[in-house]
């Protein structure tokens, strides 16, 4: 299934630090986390990771000065008033993205349950 033809991905290079982006939504998750004073905690970010601390999260992966208060204000700053960010959002805004389509499952349960649900409301309807 596709909804685009062509993709576009954001690379920013702020003060020594690489980051890159896919879609706007993610530029958007990343300025509400980096945001935030003190850091989310990883156990906050991924609820339903089953144990200990996710290292393999965006955040866990930072470099250690891209953490700290003054580098993420000016950060966040850089990336809602830059022209480059604006062109990526506009690129992505017609059409819009779409995150859900119908009869397309994020995992098996999910799926399962509406093919039963199916069975179900065939068999009352005959």
């Amino acid at each position: 299934m596709r909804q685009r033809r062509t993709w576009c991905l954001l690379s920013v290079h702020f003060n020594g630090v690489d980051f890159e982006f896919a879609i706007p939504a993610e530029i958007d998750r990343f300025l509400d986390v980096m945001s935030r004073n003190p850091l989310p905690s990883g156990p906050s970010l991924v609820p339903n990771f089953p144990l200990g601390r996710p290292k393999y999260h965006w955040l866990a992966s930072l470099p250690k000065g891209a953490t700290n208060w003054k580098f993420r204000t000016s950060l966040c700053k850089y990336l809602v008033g830059s022209p480059d960010v604006r062109r990526f959002r506009e690129f992505y805004a017609d059409p819009p993205l779409r995150y859900s389509f119908e009869n397309v499952f994020d995992n098996f349960f999910a799926a399962n349950v509406a093919a039963r649900q199916i069975a179900m409301d065939e068999k009352r309807s005959a």
